[in-house]
């Protein structure tokens, strides 16, 4: 009895048997389908690994490498010939002391144009310093009232500076093509009949710092010795005239890489070879020098493309680097 007898199960009426069979086959498919598809993956993987990690260190070089944008406003006042904030200069002005600076703009778009006769030299705002140069170390930044007693003596540059940041409360003694020999006989300091050189108008107050950015307008000068002469002359009667003062000796910035290549005189090579000439004289003034490419310039030493119209003077944006910089570098 029994014998013969088949099994049912309750689905479809097939033998249990058979069913346990034909569910061990498609477990076993289903188990080498699996691993085909995570050899595939891995074949994959191991095959375009290497590209696709290449291609993604590339786009995150990209990403760091990639153009500052110009703070709002910058590239039109450069580029438009809209002319920048001056209230610095109107209560500079207001106060005697300094004079109210020409806009940074002119026929090149962004230049100011260099003043007619033989003492002045083609103008260009630069950030530059030689690679030897020992950096300074960064401190934390000051505020703006740090700069109540200080004095700041340069070319356009400096009135770059002083326009786009809105430094007021500073005092900046400059002028458009001011070099270290102009610097104790041009009258550029006031207003009409009544101005005066800027060494007299440095006698009515008394500062606790001064800042000086020279020698750019010089690069075209036959002997850099007269020039390294004349700006020690400088320095020593700033040190007369302010006795307690701190004095920093801001570097030569750098122009852009394209204008260096295209211009004899006002190139990198050139501005690098009078930094170095400037920070032997610092230091032999007890001065401090102030290597202020840091703020803005590229690795190989150039001003960034973005950081002006000219490749020679700043913008808006890379004048408040400039002066960021001169914040986080106070106690030197």
């Amino acid at each position: 009895m029994g014998y013969g007898k088949r099994t049912y199960g309750s689905a479809g009426g097939y033998p249990l048997r058979r069913r346990r069979r034909r569910n061990s086959f498609f477990g076993s498919a289903a188990i080498v389908l699996a691993v085909l598809l995570c050899g595939t993956a891995f074949s994959l993987l191991l095959w375009k690994g290497p590209s696709i990690m290449a291609k993604l260190s590339q786009e995150k070089a990209q990403g760091t490498d990639a153009a500052v944008p110009q703070a709002a406003g910058a590239g039109e006042a450069a580029g438009a010939g809209a002319e920048p904030d001056a209230d610095g200069a109107a209560e500079a002005e207001d106060r005697g002391l300094s004079v109210r600076p020409e806009p940074l703009m002119g026929a090149a778009g962004g230049a100011p144009a260099p003043e007619s006769g033989s003492e002045s030299k083609e103008e260009v705002s630069v950030f530059g310093a030689p690679a030897t140069l020992k950096e300074s170390a960064e401190e934390e930044l000051v505020d703006d009232s740090y700069f109540d007693d200080a004095a700041f003596i340069g070319d356009s540059r400096t009135q770059g500076l002083m326009l786009y940041t809105g430094l007021s409360n500073a005092t900046f003694y400059t002028a458009q093509g001011l070099m270290v020999d102009t610097f104790f006989t041009k009258k550029v300091i006031g207003s009409g009949e009544n101005k005066v050189t800027i060494p007299d108008a440095m006698k009515q107050q008394t500062f606790g710092k001064v800042y000086i950015m020279l020698g750019v307008n010089e690069l075209g000068w036959s002997y850099e010795d007269v020039f390294i002469q004349k700006y020690g002359e400088l320095v020593d009667e700033v040190k007369k005239l302010q006795p307690e003062a701190t004095i920093f000796i801001q570097s030569i910035l750098p122009v852009s890489e394209a204008k260096s290549d295209r211009d004899k005189i006002y190139n990198n090579p050139k501005i690098d070879r009078y930094n170095q000439l400037i920070q032997k004289m610092a230091e032999d003034k007890g001065a401090k020098y102030l290597n202020v490419s840091e703020a803005v310039g590229l690795d190989g030493g150039a001003l960034p493309a973005e950081a002006s119209t000219d490749g020679v003077h700043l913008n808006k944006e890379y004048c408040f680097k400039w002066l960021d910089y001169l914040k986080s570098h106070t106690g030197l």
